[in-house]
């Protein structure tokens, strides 16, 4: 008579890590395991995870709950104290005057006291062609922005290019449809440089001017990684952002 081989039952969760030392992650519930099932996949609650060098292994920092279903608002809490991290709720309905910051579809990010930490906000569908779905703010730094790796630099220079590989009518009209759709606001405007953040071969880049703020990375599988670049970004931000943008 043969014996079933058994399987040794993972445990729930990687000792959590602390959120305010995190250089890398990814947002999911995938505690261990891999795209190939030679460790085989085991799944906690949706969190912001730190991947080992492998990326076997997947280390909570921060746990994410959605106290409504219904509505894009979400509560961050440490995994190691379960302390509130920060709260990211829709800016609608919350009466605050946003014409001024371009974009009106977005959402607040805001400490456990309630202080605002910074925004991020949904491009409009006209400039997807050009910039990322989602871009953000944090007060005293310039617009934190990821575009296409085509869309970089100048509206001039983007222009050249567009109306350089326009070949017969059609081509030029749609020329003319990607430049009316960029609507940049002067020649100087260079906040960014990216490219498709869903094609597991191209990296995306969100950049303050000339500096990189944070970058997605080329990984395996569903799980690619974030890695903040600037000293200045409130972490908390590019956990929100990564949340918004994962959809988990």
């Amino acid at each position: 008579m043969g014996f079933r081989r058994s399987r040794p039952q993972l445990p729930p969760e990687e000792d959590p890590v602390p959120w305010r030392e995190v250089t890398r992650f990814v947002v999911g519930r995938r505690v261990r395991g891999d795209e190939s099932r030679i460790v085989r996949p085991a799944y906690g609650p949706p969190a912001v995870r730190v991947p080992n060098g492998g990326e076997n292994r997947f280390a909570p920092a921060v746990f994410i709950e959605q106290p409504h279903t219904a509505e894009e608002l979400y509560d961050l809490y440490g995994a190691q104290d379960r302390a509130p991290v920060c709260r990211v709720l829709p800016l609608a309905g919350t009466g605050t005057d946003t014409a001024d910051r371009g974009d009106v579809d977005g959402h607040r990010v805001v400490d456990p006291a309630g202080a605002e930490i910074g925004r991020v906000f949904r491009t409009p569908r006209a400039k997807r062609s050009v910039q990322q779905t989602l871009w953000f703010q944090q007060p005293g730094h310039p617009n934190v922005v990821a575009r296409h790796h085509w869309a970089t630099g100048s509206t001039r220079e983007v222009a050249g290019r567009v109306t350089t590989a326009a070949v017969g009518t059609a081509a030029v009209v749609a020329a003319g449809l990607a430049l009316s759709a960029i609507g940049l606001d002067g020649d100087g405007d260079r906040e960014g440089i990216g490219d498709s953040g869903r094609s597991p071969s191209k990296p995306v880049t969100w950049r303050a001017g000339d500096e990189d703020v944070l970058d997605y990375l080329p990984g395996q599988g569903r799980q690619r990684p974030y890695v903040p670049r600037a000293d200045w970004l409130d972490l908390r931000l590019a956990f929100a952002l990564a949340v918004l943008r994962e959809s988990w």
